[in-house]
């Protein structure tokens, strides 16, 4: 696998320890539409380990979603999925959905390719990638988008299963006796054959109808304690082309994040803690370094080129002597400025030691980073609480020696080794040190010098975390029996990355599909326990700052959409199915119901004790279009659509579906918490909290 030249772009992105990371996931599809295939292809490009395609086989005649009622309809296609030739009965592998904005019959799609004779079955997959999966007289959706995605990139190995039930029918709603243990051996068997952990699972869900999608997503979100290897909760991401629109939802349980990458990260240069002593545990050889150096002899091209780390630790020492001249405080030697006026003296100190502060360079940065010297760089609160909590979390598993019943993570073990990393420190503050420093005005030697002293302290806490994780495993046999010690690159990583450390959970798609809100003194299932105040009031914000023409407001759209959804669970079919103009307004004026049912059920209908929304009621609420109708715009709008599929809108929606999907897999960036619409008629979008 070539993968210094061949991924070597996106290493600069996530690096090694995250291209390993994508290495090993496997990503599994419910669907092979436009939009899921999308979503694969742009994880197949950058090299995920393999991937795994579950869709069903279509009877003759019958348009997907329409219950069964053989219509018959123009084929929409699949860009990965698409005849040679036009169908002339069945077009097996081919997803139909009737057309509603183009006008030719045939829209080919790129990777479902020709109507051909199945092969009979594919041998295991092997090091170069061959489909395998269950296969019917003719090549299926899942096998020929599997064939045809896998020509993107040799390193991946692609599998598929085509289903002779329907997946509306083979996942059955969430209080279904059977549900979880269909859905469990279903993922299970991919996983063993892929030979990779359930933290190596990541799930989509592309396209499906509202019931299969809720169950999908309450077993995603809660851990299933089953006879076998036990389920934890899963990554799962929720994407949809509908017509013009799309929508991408990620739901995530305590979900790691070791990079979060914040925008205005703070240096890690340790000068607070180095300026209290080496008896407290600062950093002794940067600061023999710092005494070394004598500005006062140096030459004037010597003296703009000290790096600005030493400047500010001189600058430090003399301010403390001026402030013990001036009050006589005993601990004067060990103070830092606190108040305005003591750090604006502590600038007047620096900017004086400067020869000429506009040619001196490295003076400059100093200024611009005075706040180093007085700033300690302490774990945020909610780091601090993981780290409470992981405490809990080992003890609970000590005399547990096998993994059954079990949900136990690397990171729940790195946590702990930095607890006790953070209580051994002289201070019971000091965290591992980066070990990179920024760009800055110095001579080549000075900046060499002063990165292998960074670097050199980096490794000996890594050393140091390496020893208490090695006194963990001893103490906690589960560690190496789930094999839970991480090695060179994930400890360096974590190392790195200690203040940026996160556990993102999102609101549960249950939730945020049956509008119910957790009250925040609630010990409930739902790990986000955002009142309903709080997630009101951000989409009233939103309401408040519309886009540019209010009716595309990407949030409309979105309740328009879910009121599709309403219409299907009511009449297993999507509105719009019959083309004839009464049943095509019947259908809107019914969707419009359910737009009105919804909008109240969010509390923006104007009764009691709700808020009246004027964008709200000046759009999904004013019915007619001056044609004295009883839907409004919206609602004819998203019936003419019939869940139609189109790949320009799916290729957005899969591009921000494969972004939040790399996210998750990396452990790097902050995943999108929300549901992202895009509204392909105005080419507008918005993420939203339900």
């Amino acid at each position: 696998m070539a993968t210094t030249n061949k991924y070597d772009r996106q290493l600069r992105l996530w690096g090694s320890n995250g291209q390993k990371a994508l290495s090993e996931s496997v990503i599994i599809l419910f669907g092979a539409t436009s939009a899921g295939t999308e979503s694969l292809k742009n994880l197949v490009l950058p090299g995920c380990g393999s991937f795994h395609i579950i869709d069903e086989e279509e009877e003759d005649g019958q348009v997907a979603g329409d219950g069964g009622s053989g219509e018959t309809m123009a084929p929409f296609h699949n860009f990965f999925v698409f005849p040679e030739k036009p169908p002339t009965n069945s077009s097996a592998g081919v997803h139909h959905r009737r057309e509603v904005v183009v006008t030719n019959n045939q829209r080919h799609s790129f990777f479902v390719l020709p109507d051909e004779p199945s092969t009979n079955g594919f041998d295991p997959p092997t090091p170069t990638g061959t489909p395998t999966g269950t296969t019917a007289s003719k090549a299926s959706k899942a096998e020929v988008a599997t064939k045809n995605l896998m020509e993107l990139n040799p390193d991946v190995v692609g599998g598929y299963t085509t289903l002779s039930t329907p997946l509306s029918t083979l996942i059955q709603p969430s209080s279904h006796p059977t549900n979880n243990t269909i859905i469990y051996n279903l993922l299970n068997t991919i996983r063993t054959t892929r030979n990779a952990q359930w933290s190596n699972l990541l799930l989509i869900a592309a396209d499906l109808p509202p019931t299969p999608t809720r169950t999908l997503a309450d077993f995603c979100y809660h851990r299933h304690n089953l006879p076998q290897t036990p389920c934890p909760p899963l990554p799962l991401l929720l994407v949809r082309s509908y017509g013009l629109l799309g929508t991408v939802r990620v739901q995530i349980t305590n979900r790691p994040i070791v990079d979060s990458k914040p925008e205005h990260a703070v240096e890690d240069l340790r000068l607070a803690s180095c300026a209290e002593g080496r008896e407290k545990g600062g950093f002794p050889v940067l600061w023999d370094a710092v005494e070394g150096v004598e500005l006062e002899e140096l030459d004037a091209r010597d003296h703009g080129r000290v790096p600005f780390v030493v400047l500010l630790l001189k600058a430090l020492e003399k301010w403390r002597r001026g402030v013990n001249d001036g009050d006589g405080e005993k601990e004067g030697s060990a103070r830092l400025p606190k108040t305005l006026d003591e750090k604006n003296y502590f600038k007047t100190i620096l900017r004086g030691m400067s020869r000429d502060i506009n040619k001196e360079v490295n003076f400059q940065e100093a200024l611009d980073n005075a706040y180093l010297a007085y700033t300690k760089l302490e774990l945020s609160y909610e780091t601090q609480q993981l780290l409470d909590a992981s405490e809990v979390t080992l003890t609970q598993h000590k005399t547990n020696n096998t993994n059954t019943n079990t949900h136990l993570t690397q990171f729940d073990v790195l946590l702990r080794a930095l607890a006790i990393f953070l209580q051994t420190s002289p201070d019971s503050k000091s965290t591992p040190v980066n070990g990179s420093i920024p760009d800055m005005a110095s001579s080549t030697q000075g900046f060499v010098k002063l990165q292998t002293m960074y670097r050199t302290k980096a490794n000996e806490d890594r050393k140091r975390m390496r020893s208490i994780l090695t006194e963990l495993a001893g103490e906690y046999p589960l560690i190496h029996t789930m094999k839970l010690l991480p090695d060179e690159e994930e400890l360096t990583a974590f190392c790195k990355n200690v203040h940026c450390l996160r556990y993102i959970s999102t609101r549960s798609y249950s939730a945020e599909y049956d509008l119910t809100y957790p009250n925040s003194n609630d010990n409930d299932d739902d790990n986000n326990n955002e009142t309903k105040a709080e997630i009101q009031g951000d989409i009233i914000a939103a309401t408040y700052d519309p886009y540019e023409d209010a009716e595309q407001t990407p949030l409309l759209w979105y309740i328009a959409l879910r009121a599709c959804d309403s219409f299907w669970e009511k009449h297993g079919v999507w509105p719009g199915g019959d083309g004839r103009e009464l049943a095509l307004e019947g259908d809107a004026v019914e969707v419009q119901g359910f737009i009105e049912g919804l909008v109240v059920r969010m509390g923006f209908g104007g009764g009691d004790g709700e808020v009246e929304n004027e964008l709200i009621q000046s759009t999904l609420l004013a019915l007619g279009d001056g044609d004295g109708s009883g839907s409004s715009k919206y609602a004819k709008e998203v019936v003419r659509y019939f869940n139609a599929e189109l790949h320009n809108v799916a290729s957005v929606v899969g591009g921000i579906a494969s972004q939040e999907a790399v996210k998750l897999i990396t452990g790097q960036y902050v995943p999108m918490d929300g549901t992202y619409v895009f509204n392909g008629i105005a080419s507008v979008s918005g993420v939203y909290k339900f």
